[in-house]
């Protein structure tokens, strides 16, 4: 579709952190795309530990000092919690090493969530919340 690279691991793949409610699957798209789909329900143990794995793909993908573009797929996120969804916002607040936040896929109740914790965070990078996988890349080219 882009013709960027793709770059997948097993261990970005399927990660429960030993919850049955809760999975994830990372790849990393070109040179700074970070690509996140999420299935089932949040909780703060597992978001903590989400963005545990996300910082580690970061750091072993992305060069030293460069930022990233994290695109989250929620088609099948179901929930999160208050404490995951808390936990959520006050951490991209502080990411030094994000350049953009994209969403796609999200119910229209989750869509609400997000737009309200975009209006919290104070960030200045772009948060978008996209249609589809294609203006979720596209999207991310631009940043």
């Amino acid at each position: 579709m882009t013709g960027l690279p793709i770059k997948r691991k097993p261990e970005w793949t399927g990660c429960t952190f030993g919850s049955d409610r809760y999975k994830l699957t990372c790849c990393v798209i070109g040179k700074n795309i970070i690509l996140s789909k999420t299935w089932g329900y949040a909780e703060l143990d597992s978001t903590k530990k989400y963005f545990s794995l996300i910082e580690k793909i970061a750091d072993e993908v992305i060069s030293e000092g460069e930022k990233y573009v994290l695109i989250e797929d929620y088609t099948n996120h179901e929930y999160a919690t208050y404490g995951a969804k808390s936990y959520y916002i006050n951490y991209q607040k502080e990411n030094k090493r994000i350049k953009g936040l994209i969403f796609y896929g999200a119910s229209y109740l989750f869509k609400l969530i997000i737009e309200a914790g975009i209006g919290l965070s104070g960030r200045t990078e772009p948060v978008i919340i996209a249609d589809d996988y294609k203006s979720a890349i596209q999207a991310a080219i631009e940043i």
